[in-house]
């Protein structure tokens, strides 16, 4: 009598052939969500870039067609250009809802500048600080440097280019909570080389000289 072939699997052979699959699983899953991590990482970046972009752009148009001198009121957190006034705070995060003393409704505000006053920063811990102004930063972001300065040569105010025609604009942006960068209490607003708890931060800083072509 003739002995049938078993043409079935066995129970270890099975076992072998799903650890196989689910090891190949968790790999494809595990790359999945590293190439997810930094394509996240990279938006982040070039939306952080981004921003710190159309700042430095929006305040070299003021200053470059401006027919009068830049305010800068360092005291009060405020610089006015012509009929434009950008009152600002560094190193607090903007949120809709401040939930600490590192963040705050509003971090660079943009808004008309009364011809007569002086140059002084809106509330930017309230929601809305004045009518028909526009904040520049978007949430989770936080402003690390805006300075506008009489450019100079070897930082030498003798040396100024005559009725302050050029100005130097430095504007730094960086995005993420402040246990993500490196020491922002003594300006250091790098980033941490590994990220926290699956979050991100990124940096971007812009210089650029503009010539006032008004006067």
């Amino acid at each position: 009598m003739k002995k049938l072939n078993d043409l079935g699997f066995t129970i270890v052979e099975l076992m072998v052939a799903t650890a196989v699959f689910s090891t190949i699983l968790v790999g494809c899953a595990v790359g999945m969500i590293t190439i997810g991590r930094q394509l996240h990482k990279a938006d982040i970046s070039i939306s952080t870039q981004n921003t710190a972009r159309s700042v430095i752009e929006e305040v070299s148009k003021q200053v470059e067609l401006s027919s009068t001198t830049p305010i800068i009121s360092g005291s009060n957190n405020a610089i006015c250009i012509g009929s434009v006034r950008y009152s600002f705070q560094p190193n607090k995060q903007v949120e809709n809802n401040p939930g600490d003393s590192s963040q705050d409704y509003h971090a660079l505000w943009r808004d008309t500048f009364p011809n007569s006053g002086t140059c002084t920063s809106v509330n930017l811990s309230v929601p809305n600080p004045s009518n028909g102004g526009q904040e520049l930063l978007p949430l989770h972001t936080r402003l690390a440097k805006f300075a506008i300065t009489n450019y100079t040569v070897d930082n030498n105010p003798q040396h100024s280019y005559p009725n302050k025609r050029i100005w130097d604009i430095d504007v730094a942006v960086s995005y993420g909570d402040i246990d993500l960068l490196i020491d922002p209490a003594n300006n250091n607003y790098n980033c941490k080389q590994t990220s926290v708890g699956g979050a991100f931060c990124a940096l971007s800083q812009l210089h650029t000289t503009v010539f006032r072509r008004v006067q």
